[in-house]
C-alpha cells in the first residue's frame, strides 16, 4: 500500500492551515488551530471532552447492552488539565473531523513521546474506507494510563498520528454504506456499541430492530 506523505497531503495547496483535502480521497478539518504534519502522517489533536466510565459491580456481557457501563462526560478543570489516574481507562476524541473515500484507509498510532509516559492511546486504530463520507466525523480514542503516576493531559495537545494508505482497488462496500456501521456521524467520544453485532445478526434473520424492539419480517411500523 502507498502511504501518503506530507506533500501528498497538499499542505501548500492554498487551503487554510486548518484544512487538508486530497481530492477525492481525504478530508481532514480542524475548527481552530493548524493541522500538524509529519513526513508520512498527520498529528491529530485532543478535544476537551472526555467520557469516563461509572464503576459497576456486574459483568459486561458483550451481546447484552443492558450490562454495558454508563458514562459521564467530563471536561478539563479550570487550570486547563484533565487527569487520568493510574489504571484508569477513558474515551476521548480528536478535534479534527475526518472523511475518507472508498480508495483509502487510515491507521492511528499513539505518539512515542506520549507512550513513554505510560499512556496507551488507541488500541483499535483502523479508520475504514468510506468513514465519514456522509458527514466528516471526529475519531474516538481509547486512553489507558498504564503507569504508576497520574497523567494530566492538555486539550489541544497532539495526541495521536494518522497515516493514510491507498487500497489496491476501491472498496465496493464503503463504511458509510454498511447497515452495521456503528459510528457513522459520531461527533464526540462514543462508547462501545459492540452489542450491535448481535442486533444486526438477529435482524437479518428476524426482521429489523426499531427502538430496541424486534419487529418480525412483514410487520409495519
Amino acid at each position: 500500500m502507498t502511504v501518503y506523505s506530507d506533500s501528498t497531503f497538499a499542505k501548500e495547496n492554498g487551503l487554510a492551515s486548518s484544512e487538508i483535502r486530497v481530492t477525492p480521497s481525504v478530508s481532514i478539518n480542524r475548527d481552530s488551530g493548524d493541522v500538524s504534519f509529519q513526513p508520512s502522517s498527520v498529528d491529530l489533536h485532543l478535544d476537551d471532552t472526555f467520557l469516563v466510565e461509572r464503576p459497576q459491580d456486574q459483568t459486561v456481557y458483550v451481546d447484552q447492552q443492558a450490562t454495558y457501563p454508563s458514562h459521564n462526560y467530563e471536561t478539563a478543570t479550570d487550570d486547563g488539565y484533565f487527569e487520568i489516574e493510574p489504571g484508569q481507562f477513558v474515551l476521548a476524541s480528536t478535534q479534527e473531523t475526518v472523511s475518507l473515500d472508498g480508495s483509502v484507509v487510515g491507521l492511528l498510532w499513539g505518539r512515542s513521546s506520549v507512550g513513554r509516559l505510560g499512556l496507551f492511546v488507541e488500541n483499535a486504530g483502523l479508520v475504514d474506507a468510506g468513514f465519514g463520507m456522509e458527514k466528516p466525523c471526529s475519531l474516538t480514542l481509547e486512553l489507558f494510563n498504564a503507569s504508576s503516576n497520574t497523567i494530566a493531559l492538555k486539550p489541544d495537545m497532539r495526541i495521536v498520528q494518522m497515516t493514510v494508505h491507498e487500497l489496491t482497488e476501491e472498496s465496493p462496500d464503503h463504511y458509510a454504506d454498511k447497515v452495521e456501521s456503528k459510528y457513522n456521524r459520531q461527533t464526540d467520544a462514543t462508547p462501545s456499541r459492540l452489542y450491535q453485532d448481535w442486533s444486526h445478526s438477529e435482524s437479518e434473520n428476524n426482521g429489523p430492530i426499531l427502538d430496541g424492539q424486534q419487529v418480525s419480517n412483514g410487520a409495519k411500523r
